[in-house]
């Protein structure tokens, strides 16, 4: 029996169903190599969690305790403590996890001990010598030093710490008030090129859901909650990126497939409300480089995997569009926003259930097909009806129609099983 971790099993059971396809083994071998390496399902280790609990909780009892004493500590021993808890921590936490290596998980806890450190340095040091370290500033030394030694010891915790690190700096190099997506590109670009290198390198799912959740909601937040158009764009983008990562590497796909979806129909159910706002919160020079970025990864994504060319025509198309009309044409945007939400749940329903076999695209669809109904079921019904009978009908109407999807999502199911 195969000791290989759920993860690296199906790294595995991906590469033989690879050789396979490629003709380089024969049937009965993939099915015997497969046999060799049963997929289970990933356990919590618990112990790794403490441990990096533990240095968290150490990292902040340190660190208070230098703020509530630092008035009295000379400046020469200051310098001295933090040099010596960032170096200490970092040299004993590769001592156990590589050198010998005897005590792997307690060696990953003080190397993100470590990081907490370093990054609590940054601002002690600038506060020691007078200088001045903005916050957007001082979280991208502390990113850049733990991506750093995220990549030098393939380090989970650590390049958690760096994804979460750069979406913050993500976020604080953000001007709020400008209201301007343009300057920023580089900044979202530079974050998710490097986020999800990172993430391919460590073949970690973790990474690569803090990096596009965090691009996700800073791609809502930047115009405003309802403002439909940048997050469409951005979900369409990851969507057509789940599509070359289920390809190229498998072990990734969920986060691309869930974040995509859920931003696609989120944004265009935003589109769908009344008091939806569109062309007052975005500038044609920003939607025009959303879009031009989306149909550019559309367009590699279908030369890379042109099995998939017909999806990306559709995403294209949906991009184009959406773009038009709720970007420059409000008065259109709410009737555009319902039939573009109702064809897109189509689309993933029929994709996941006729092209990819993806359970889990087909039940996000349904989910949001019921969101739809309900939320049309306020906006037709809650100023004419009497508010006693409004919400009998509505319970006696979110009850049948949770028993028909139900019933229509296990049949869907079922049926993609067999």
């Amino acid at each position: 029996m195969s000791k290989l971790s759920a993860k690296h099993q199906k790294i595995v059971a991906g590469e033989i169903a690879r050789w396979q396809q490629d003709g380089m083994i024969e049937e009965d071998l993939a099915v015997k190599l497969t046999s060799l390496y049963p997929l289970h399902s990933a356990r919590v280790n618990v112990s790794q969690a403490l441990s990096v609990v533990g240095a968290v909780l150490v990292g902040l009892g340190a660190i208070l305790f230098m703020a509530a004493n630092w008035q009295q500590i000379p400046a020469i021993v200051k310098l001295l403590v933090i040099l010596g808890a960032v170096n200490l921590t970092n040299y004993f936490g590769w001592k156990l996890k590589f050198e010998p290596g005897n005590q792997p998980k307690m060696g990953a806890a003080l190397l993100l001990l470590g990081s907490l450190f370093y990054g609590a340095a940054i601002w002690l040091v600038a506060q020691i010598f007078n200088l001045e370290v903005n916050f957007s500033g001082g979280i991208l030394l502390w990113a850049l030093g733990t991506l750093a030694t995220a990549l030098a010891t393939s380090t989970l915790p650590l390049g958690c710490l760096a994804a979460i690190l750069g979406g913050m700096w993500l976020f604080a190099n953000y001007t709020w008030d400008a209201r301007q997506f343009l300057p920023f590109v580089p900044s979202l670009i530079a974050y998710l090129g490097t986020a999800l290198a990172l993430a391919f390198h460590m073949k970690s799912r973790a990474v690569t859901w803090i990096t596009l959740v965090f691009s996700g909601v800073w791609m809502l937040s930047i115009l405003g909650a309802f403002n439909a158009v940048p997050l469409l764009l951005f979900g369409l983008s990851v969507v057509g990126a789940y599509f070359f990562v289920r390809e190229k590497q498998p072990l990734l796909e969920q986060p691309f497939l869930y974040v995509g979806e859920i931003s696609t129909l989120a944004s265009l159910l935003i589109a769908t409300v009344s008091n939806f706002r569109s062309a007052e919160y975005i500038r044609m020079a920003d939607l025009g480089t959303l879009l031009a970025i989306c149909l550019t990864i559309l367009g590699v994504v279908a030369w890379r995997v042109p099995k998939f060319k017909e999806e990306m025509i559709v995403c294209a198309g949906l991009a184009l569009v959406c773009s038009l009309v709720l970007g420059s044409a409000p008065e259109h945007s709410r009737l555009i926003g319902n039939v573009a939400l109702l064809a897109g749940i189509g689309a993933f329903i029929y994709t996941g259930l006729m092209r990819i076999q993806s359970a889990g695209m087909v039940n996000v669809a349904l989910v949001f097909f019921v969101i739809d109904i309900i939320a049309r079921y306020f906006d037709v019904f809650y100023t004419l009806m009497n508010r006693s009978f409004f919400f009998v009908v509505g319970g006696v109407l979110l009850m049948v129609v949770g028993a028909i999807t139900e019933r229509g999502r296990r049949t869907i199911l079922e049926g993609m099983h067999s």
